[in-house]
């Protein structure tokens, strides 16, 4: 690798780089800021792997054409592949390699991105090539194929979940991951956190620095670092480089990537996500769920331990279901000021039948049977409702057409997640058993690119929300918990108010039956 990269004039300017090439993981996810070479260094890890592929033609007689990948979310992202075109075919003299450049196109305008190199015959008299071409993610037909190599997933934040977990996860070898975050791609951070504990993923996460890149413009982002200690703490001396077109280091003064320099502009999530390439998710929380106790002291909605009022407190359970997308069953402990979810279940590909055995074994596995006093179902699942129903679960009846107010809903829960005056804690706690629904809440956010989002409406969030449809269902059942000290009856909740405008809208229009301004006949009154 080092040779190779060394004879292309390929020069490291980071340790996380260097690390980044000498790993041997399947999957190597790059996550850093614009123009902190993630492209190139991606592309440069593939590079080693197709000369040696090439070198072993003569000794491999069953060696077959090498098949790699690069998947944008549109051809004019495709910067790995200028990167390619230059290396392979402008550049093809540069290690002396005995290869034919079968096929050279680069046309982004119409879509048409590959190459095609030979490297000879096998044993079997096959030609044996390597072919890099470029697939864009808008055209799913495209990703259907049968084995691939190497796929770099450029720009993977921009990429849908889909993308990776219906083509390319059962179809390729290794993956490179170059992309800077962003809001929209939760799925990755998820992968990254869950690779950290299991080291049967073979994933690796590694984040660059603009420090990469030799020719990066830090003028520009010493402005922006100005801007971000403002943010945070305007009274505070700002950092003043010993000079602004110098990269943060201890020899320029200040270090923003040392985590022990503790840098103000690091503490802004905007500056730290754009300029640090930290999984920041700063924007459009849906979910304000706390782990830890605030500074401000604010309880933590999340527990690990189980209270007294627990083993004398109903159950109650709601569920969210849908088959390909997930379903998700949450199982309520509800006492006098507060409520708990203390079960759940949250499972992709299961049919209706086996949701409800969960559910039954849960309940009986925790000892609440006689103890489920409501059940409080999916309003677009009526026949998953009834196979409730009919399995002797106290199914709960509730008005359909409020229930699936998503924003009326919304605003219940966020009563919930405040903390109670009379209690001084939150009304609603999560247990730590259930990190399925804890991992959503924490990473559900609203799609800035949406108009009005603030409707609620499915496609103005990003992330699973299946726990979150099921915790709504769950607050505008009005479980019978007092979650304001000044609420007096039930009319007084969100949920409520706004089921009374639904009704209000829905009454059959007054018409007059005479046409003089003083008749008092009316039909539909």
């Amino acid at each position: 690798m080092e040779v190779i990269h060394a004879r292309y004039g390929y020069e490291i300017h980071e340790d996380a780089v260097r690390r980044f090439h000498m790993s041997n993981a399947k999957t190597k996810i790059i996550s850093c800021p614009a123009r902190t070479s993630k492209s190139y260094a991606g592309w440069k890890d593939v590079l080693p792997d197709i000369f040696l592929h090439g070198s072993l033609v003569d000794v491999d007689p069953e060696l077959e054409t090498q098949i790699i990948w690069i998947v944008v979310p549109n051809y004019e992202l495709a910067k790995e592949f200028d990167y390619a075109y230059q290396d392979l075919v402008e550049r093809r003299e540069v290690l002396g390699f005995d290869y034919n450049v079968v096929e050279a196109r680069k046309n982004p305008s119409q879509g048409d991105m590959r190459i095609r190199i030979r490297w000879g015959k096998n044993a079997a008299g096959r030609d044996v090539d390597t072919f890099v071409v470029v697939k864009s993610a808008a055209n799913e037909k495209q990703l259907q194929s049968e084995e691939v190599d190497i796929a770099i997933l450029s720009e993977a934040a921009r990429l849908p979940e889909i993308v990776w977990s219906k083509y390319l996860s059962t179809r390729v070898g290794r993956s490179i991951w170059p992309t800077t975050p962003d809001i929209e791609a939760a799925w990755i951070h998820k992968l990254i956190e869950d690779s950290a504990d299991d080291p049967r993923l073979r994933l690796e996460h590694f984040q660059f620095t603009p420090r990469a890149n030799p020719d990066y413009k830090y003028d520009r982002y010493w402005i922006e670092h100005a801007k971000a200690e403002n943010r945070v703490d305007a009274a505070a001396p700002p950092t003043v480089p010993k000079t602004d077109r110098e990269a943060p280091s201890k020899d320029n003064g200040h270090d923003c990537f040392d985590e022990l320099t503790q840098c103000r502009a690091m503490k802004d999530a905007g500056f730290a996500e754009q300029f640090g390439g930290l999984w920041t998710f700063h924007r459009g929380r849906v979910m304000p769920i706390r782990a830890e106790e605030s500074r401000k002291g604010e309880h933590p909605h999340v527990i690990d331990y189980e209270k007294p009022w627990f083993k004398h407190a109903d159950v109650h359970v709601s569920f969210d279901y849908g088959y390909t997308d997930g379903a998700c069953v949450l199982f309520w402990l509800v006492g006098p000021h507060q409520v708990v979810l203390r079960r759940s279940i949250y499972e992709k590909g299961i049919i209706p039948d086996d949701l409800v055995e969960k559910t039954k074994f849960i309940i009986k596995e925790m000892g609440w049977e006689g103890r489920v006093t409501r059940m409080v179902g999916d309003p677009k699942k009526p026949e998953v409702v009834e196979l409730f129903r009919r399995r002797g679960l106290p199914i709960w009846d509730v008005d359909k057409k409020a229930q699936v107010d998503r924003k009326a809903g919304h605003l219940e829960l966020m009563n919930y997640l405040a903390d109670n005056p009379a209690t001084g804690e939150p009304t609603l706690l999560i247990h730590s058993d259930n990190p399925s629904i804890i991992d959503e809440w924490k990473t559900l956010r609203y799609n800035d690119r949406v108009k009005n989002k603030d409707e609620g409406t499915h496609n103005s969030m990003i992330g699973d929300d299946h726990a979150y449809d099921a915790a709504r269902y769950f607050v505008m059942a009005r479980p019978p918990v007092e979650t304001r000290k000044q609420r007096t009856s039930l009319e007084d909740s969100d949920f409520a108010r706004v089921r009374k405008q639904i009704i209000e809208m829905q009454r059959p229009k007054r018409v007059r039956t005479v046409p003089k301004p003083r008749a008092r006949a009316w039909i539909g009154a």
